[in-house]
């Protein structure tokens, strides 16, 4: 499930440089994002390129800016995102 607004961003700007403005330097390599199964991602979530892995039956808060790798199973919110809590059976 995806609710409304969600922002993946796969690339970034390279900054390294301070002889060259920021937007003459290119931009990195992507980065592949992998998003498991059962996941609820909710409204104006942003997934930035730290972020490789979004693991099975995740929750990802409304609002969360997640910038690290999410384990399987794993409720995450905030900016940055940190763990709420992990989801168990019944």
């Amino acid at each position: 499930m995806i609710g409304r607004d969600l922002k993946i961003f796969t690339q970034n700007h390279q900054t390294e440089r301070v002889d060259v403005p920021m937007c003459q330097q290119g931009f990195c390599d992507v980065s592949p994002l992998t998003i498991g199964n059962d996941i609820w991602i909710c409204d104006s979530v942003i997934i930035t390129p730290g972020c490789t892995r979004i693991g099975d039956g995740s929750i990802l808060a409304a609002g969360a800016v997640v910038t690290a790798d999410v384990e399987p199973y794993t409720v995450v919110g905030g900016n940055p995102a940190k763990v709420i809590k992990r989801r168990k059976a019944q």
